[in-house]
C-alpha cells in the first residue's frame, strides 16, 4: 500500500505536517510535491515506479492533496556510483551525455505543461536512462506531454538550446 492518510499517522504519532523527512521501512524520505487527489492514481503509479526502481516512496492523503515522499538519496554515493559506471564504460569520442543544466531546464519545461510532477518525472527518466544523449533524452521527456502542438513547442525550445 503506497498511500497513506495524514490523520491516521498523525494519531499514531508517526507523522508532524511540518516534517520535511520521515523514516520508513528503515529509509530516510523526503517531502516531495504535494498534488491535487484527482491525480490519485499518477500518485500510485510514482510511488509503483520508485518501488519497482528499488526505492521507498509512500503518499501522504490530506483533505486536499496528496504529498509524496520518495526516498532520499545519499548525493556522496550516487555521485561516485555516476563516477564509477561512467569509467568502466567506453563511450565514442562524440557521444555528449545529459548535463545538469539540460536535466534542470527539462524539469522547468516540462513542469509548465504538465505541472509540478514533472520534475519527478524527469528525474526518473534519467535513473533510467544514464547513458542517453541530450537529443534523445529530450525526446524521451517530451513523450511524457500528452498534447501534441505541446510536445512539438517542447521540442523546439530544445532545438535551439541544443544548436546552441
Amino acid at each position: 500500500m503506497f498511500v497513506y492518510h495524514i490523520d491516521d499517522l498523525a494519531n499514531q504519532g508517526i507523522i508532524n505536517i511540518a516534517e520535511s523527512e520521515l523514516i520508513v521501512k528503515g529509509q530516510i524520505l523526503v517531502k516531495g510535491v504535494s498534488i491535487s487527489k484527482k491525480l490519485r492514481q499518477m500518485a500510485i503509479n510514482i510511488c509503483e515506479q520508485e518501488e519497482h526502481a528499488g526505492r521507498v516512496c509512500i503518499a501522504i492523503e490530506s483533505p486536499n492533496y496528496l504529498t509524496i515522499w520518495k526516498q532520499k538519496i545519499d548525493e556522496k554515493l550516487h555521485t561516485q556510483k555516476k563516477v564509477e559506471t561512467a569509467s568502466s564504460i567506453e563511450l565514442p569520442t562524440n557521444y555528449e551525455t545529459i548535463n545538469a543544466e539540460l536535466i534542470s531546464a527539462c524539469q522547468k519545461e516540462l513542469s509548465k505543461y504538465i505541472g509540478p510532477i514533472g520534475k519527478f518525472i524527469v528525474d526518473d527518466l534519467v535513473a533510467e536512462n544514464p547513458q542517453i544523449t541530450s537529443e534523445d533524452f529530450v525526446d524521451l521527456v517530451s513523450e511524457e506531454i500528452p498534447d501534441f502542438s505541446q510536445k512539438k513547442a517542447f521540442r523546439k525550445y530544445f532545438s535551439h538550446i541544443l544548436i546552441n
